[in-house]
């Protein structure tokens, strides 16, 4: 089985380097691949494999692109079924946001955590859940 990744479409180099270092205390294995850009991490998504065993990260609040504009896209041009899972971590607690990020059938919400500890729980159980939806 190829090696998973890890990829991270999010515009606050802090986050990236927040996700990349818990990412490495619970998944040392894992690749990871950080696009601060909105408009290349969409375009990434579009090549992105169809079905595979990677884990999407996307915040929603970006510029010149959201997170929402981005499933939008890939809805219309019928990647999204395609995609495993898209995680959206956001610092957004609005019900709007999570409401319309959630329309879409393979879409999760999460909020981003206030600490390194919930961040490392976080994608282990993200990570979890995809290794056991990979065997199912």
């Amino acid at each position: 089985m190829p090696q998973q990744k890890v990829l991270l479409i999010d515009d606050s180099s802090d986050d990236a380097f927040l996700m990349e270092r818990a990412l490495r205390k619970v998944a040392p294995d894992v690749d990871f691949e950080w696009i601060e850009d909105a408009v290349k991490g969409f375009e990434r998504l579009l090549d992105f494999p169809d079905n595979g065993q990677d884990v999407i990260f996307m915040d929603i609040k970006m510029p010149k692109m959201t997170g929402l504009e981005i499933l939008d896209e890939l809805q219309k041009r019928k990647k999204l079924a395609n995609l495993r899972r898209v995680n959206i971590l956001s610092s957004s607690v609005l019900n709007a946001d999570i409401t319309a990020a959630l329309q879409y059938g393979n879409v999760a919400y999460y909020t981003k955590p206030a600490g390194t500890t919930d961040l490392r729980s976080l994608l282990q159980d993200v990570l979890s859940a995809t290794t056991k939806d990979l065997q199912a």
